[in-house]
């Protein structure tokens, strides 16, 4: 009797490790911008810590691929480029689902102290994804998103 204790105190301590170190997997959804026909598969970002660790540590994202912020409110919007390796285009979102702002090409920050940008206006969501794509797209404020 306590070998079989043992055993299922073992597994256990196993299954628990088990998940602690194995990714889960990532919500992901598709943004879409009508206007121009483009699709992004974003993986989702609406906690507060998934929020923190946005796109840090990457070392790159595929050309359709984003990351989704949800938040709990419709207020600007901060981010900042720590620890982030790739260049990012930032698209500001109302929760009526139009773009309210974009910032182009934020470049990684590698010190200590990096620059904060905010957006100009309120957002319930940003898009981040490659440098240079909402440019290449012909993304503009003022045009219509839809997050499925």
């Amino acid at each position: 009797m306590k070998q079989l204790v043992f055993l299922i105190f073992i597994a256990a301590v196993f299954i628990v490790i088990w998940n602690l170190f194995t990714p889960s997997p990532q919500e992901e959804t598709l943004v879409y911008f009508p206007k121009q026909e483009l699709r992004i598969y974003a993986e989702v970002a609406d906690s507060g810590l998934k929020r923190a660790k946005g796109l840090m540590e990457r070392e790159s994202l595929g050309s359709d691929r984003g990351m989704l912020f949800i938040f709990d409110a419709e207020i600007p919007q901060s981010f900042w480029m720590k620890n982030t390796k790739i260049p990012l285009d930032i698209i500001f979102i109302s929760a009526g689902k139009k773009i309210v702002d974009i910032k182009e090409n934020f470049r990684p920050c590698r010190s200590d102290i990096c620059e904060i940008y905010t957006s100009a206006a309120s957002a319930k969501y940003a898009l981040e994804i490659n440098a240079g794509l909402s440019r290449k797209h012909g993304v503009f404020i003022g045009d219509s998103v839809s997050v499925r």
